[in-house]
């Protein structure tokens, strides 16, 4: 009864309040350990899909508070949390199309990634010579592994390879990490870094607004302005600069953009 429920919710829903979510995550976290104890795959696995999207939408609304009182770089670390909370659903053929308020959260966390200032971030490489499997507590390497595949849920725990020894081989700077909290930037903490999201931000009355944004170029007047011929032109094009906004010079291209709410 408690996980059909849910279920209704979750699929008809699109807003849930905070209070709605704590009336169930409690007795959901009770039936998964019943679950557990009696070796029920099909129960846990429910149990752990319905608590990953509670978890979700609860670090949706904690990210809104977060842009609201302009901490900006501690909002990009949890969007990144829920990247991975969601690609947890995915790889075990979850299809959060049928959620209508957790995809809404997938395609809000890419927008409001795209209008972060980061470029650059540090990605290590790492040589691993010890891991061991989180579900059976095996030593886990190419010769000698288990039946658990990384990233699958089994009895309500998703499996993971703890990395027991091993060192970094070397370091790189990317502009597309696998992890995102790695950011290079310049006084990270400090909020006008944000040009964008200061602007924004403040226009949103609540986490589930329909927002949508273009860029356009526009030009100013400056004098002051050089750039070389093979450099990339700043209005965004990915064009090099002789090629692109160099004829109107001196006036100096740049990003404008224009946000909607649907």
């Amino acid at each position: 009864m408690l996980l059909h429920k849910f279920e209704h919710l979750i699929i008809h829903r699109f807003k849930i309040t905070e209070k709605g979510l704590n009336y169930f995550e409690k007795p959901l976290n009770d039936l998964l350990n019943k679950a557990i104890k009696h070796n029920n795959e099909k129960i846990s696995f429910l149990c752990w899909e319905y608590l990953t999207c509670i978890n979700i939408i609860k670090k949706y609304y904690f990210i809104f508070d977060l842009l609201k009182k302009r901490k900006y770089h501690e909002a990009w670390n949890e969007l990144e949390k829920n990247e991975i909370l969601i690609l947890d659903l995915k790889r075990n053929q979850i299809d959060i199309k049928n959620y209508k308020l957790i995809s809404y959260i997938e395609e809000y966390i890419q927008k409001f990634q795209a209008l972060y200032p980061y470029k650059l971030f540090i990605s290590p490489e790492y040589y691993v010579t010890k891991m061991r499997c989180g579900i059976c507590n095996k030593i886990v390497d190419p010769i000698n592994g288990c039946n658990h595949i990384p990233g699958r849920v089994y009895l309500g725990k998703i499996c993971t390879q703890i990395v027991e020894e091993g060192t970094i081989k070397t370091t790189a700077v990317v502009g597309n990490p696998q992890q995102k909290y790695s950011v290079m930037f310049p006084d990270i903490d400090n909020p006008t870094k944000y040009q964008l999201l200061e602007y924004f931000i403040p226009q949103l009355d609540n986490p589930y607004i329909f927002w949508s944004y273009s860029v356009k170029t526009e030009y100013i007047n400056d004098k002051t302005y050089k750039i070389n011929d093979d450099e990339r032109c700043p209005c965004g094009s990915k064009k090099l600069y002789k090629d692109c906004c160099k004829s109107k010079y001196p006036l100096k291209p740049r990003p404008h953009y224009e946000f909607v709410k649907i």
